[in-house]
């Protein structure tokens, strides 16, 4: 069903990467040639479109511009359009090492790019047999993957909140797998607005449905430097040692009932930071069973309360009201 989903012929494939490349070198001219015919969806999806291409923001508004041309291809591919493509299909290869060398995202989808030129315009023996390459994160970085295995479109998003999913530019419930940089970790969310469930990651994982997000169910993101662990409004930040000593986990609002939820071993929590909206739960046992206790302060040593220092198996975040 993923393919099914994700995946177009490849004919069409090769079409739609060459329109979007001879629209964006062209600043969007044939694309706003007559912008009263377009719907208002489509009007402001070109205009987002636009935007990225003002800001030099290339991969953004590749993807935006595909995503038109998969929703409207009569509109895109007739006239003009393909009148258009044909008479630049020998500039193409010039825009794309341009572009290769303008922005290292563009870096990993050239051979794509050069299998569509060379494939379906000229002679697929122009093009090398091998597989593109997939640049790492930097250690500041997360990128996130449509397909498993590090495979299909994908985008990097440095530290920072993504509530939606067009702020993460990948369409909502596509995510497969993701790496991730040394210095930060990433919540992957089932719901907007860093709803949970969610699930925190500080190593690559390649394949995301055998996790407890699973496969194709992300919608928010956020990623955040490990040695911050400060908890926003809503959030707590639990600590493996003593006084707020890392490695730590910040939880948003929503139950963990376990410790892969938490994000840290079994019975390890000693210390906890509580954002000033929120309120925790900590349970010595899974699924929120007692004893249990509730912190709405911070606590830098456990080891004198209820629950205990290295006790704690499920904890829940919630609304202190």
């Amino acid at each position: 069903m993923k393919r099914r989903n994700k995946l177009i012929s490849w004919g069409g494939h090769c079409l739609l990467l060459l329109l979007a490349l001879a629209v964006l070198t062209l600043t969007f001219v044939p694309v706003s040639a007559s912008p009263a015919s377009y719907k208002k969806s489509d009007r402001d999806l070109l205009e987002k479109v636009r935007r990225y291409q003002a800001n030099k923001q290339w991969l953004q508004a590749l993807m935006y511009l595909t995503a038109y041309v998969e929703r409207e291809p009569a509109e895109m591919v007739e006239g003009q359009y393909r009148a258009y493509i044909l008479s630049e299909q020998a500039a193409l290869q010039d825009y794309v090492d341009y572009y290769v060398q303008y922005g290292q995202e563009y870096a990993a989808n050239r051979y794509e790019i050069q299998q569509c030129l060379y494939g379906s315009v000229r002679s697929a023996q122009s093009v090398p047999p091998q597989a593109p390459p997939i640049l790492g994160p930097s250690p500041d970085e997360v990128i996130v993957f449509v397909d498993f295995n590090y495979g299909g479109a994908w985008v990097t998003l440095p530290v920072g909140n993504y509530y939606t999913a067009e702020q993460t530019y990948l369409p909502n419930d596509s995510i497969s797998a993701l790496k991730v940089g040394s210095n930060v970790r990433a919540y992957l969310c089932m719901h907007g607005s860093l709803t949970s469930p969610c699930e925190s990651f500080t190593q690559n994982d390649p394949d995301l449905s055998n996790n407890v997000i699973g496969n194709d169910q992300v919608t928010s993101i956020r990623v955040e430097r490990r040695t911050a662990c400060v908890p926003g409004p809503n959030e707590v930040a639990l600590f493996l040692n003593f006084d707020y000593q890392p490695p730590c986990e910040v939880k948003i609002l929503g139950d963990y009932a376990n410790p892969d939820q938490i994000g840290l071993p079994n019975d390890s929590i000693s210390s906890l930071r509580v954002g000033q909206n929120a309120r925790a739960v900590l349970c010595m046992h899974g699924g929120f069973t007692p004893p249990c206790e509730t912190f709405t302060w911070d606590d830098p040593n456990l080891s004198d309360n209820l629950i205990g220092s290295g006790q704690t198996t499920s904890v829940r975040v919630e609304k202190n009201q």
